[in-house]
């Protein structure tokens, strides 16, 4: 599975493009057919290993299950000595408190994204967004964290 995560490459008509490439696309391109073909491609390596994934899965929770456990999930807290139940009140504290500041900004980034491709926010889809999973902020430069690090030791 490692090997094709590291090797899999999306198809985008008859080229294939390393992930770097497809992520390019998402943070550059303003054609929405060129984006969504790599947003589709990103996910292409997912049916080569699909099934590798859930054997993994099964074997993981089986194992799981012959120390006493519910599943991998449960046995991997148990063992990194984490409580359950606290990690479930401390996610839901975070989420709490993350809403509605998360519900602004994506306000805010779905109307420029919106602007930007001509289309309404309830059309916005995944390859609007500036990489492949939405795991990294595209909107303003003034919402970066520079000028709260300007003049201070990160380390």
């Amino acid at each position: 599975m490692e090997a094709a995560f590291s090797t899999v490459r999306g198809r985008v008509g008859d080229r294939e493009l390393a992930n770097n490439e497809l992520e390019q696309v998402l943070a550059a391109s303003d054609d929405p057919a060129e984006r969504r073909a790599a947003w589709e491609a990103g996910k292409q390596v997912g049916a080569v290993v699909a099934d590798d994934v859930l054997a993994l899965v099964e074997l993981r929770n089986r194992i799981a299950r012959g120390h006493g456990h519910r599943d991998w999930f449960a046995f991997a807290l148990a063992t990194g000595d984490i409580d359950e139940a606290w990690l479930e009140r401390v996610l839901d504290e975070v989420e709490a408190a993350t809403r509605e500041p998360f519900l602004a900004v994506k306000a805010g980034l779905d109307a420029r994204l919106a602007a930007r491709f001509g289309v309404a926010v309830d059309e916005l889809r995944p390859w609007h967004h500036g990489d492949l999973f939405f795991q990294r902020y595209d909107g303003e430069a003034e919402a970066a964290l520079d000028p709260l690090l300007d003049g201070r030791d990160t380390v």
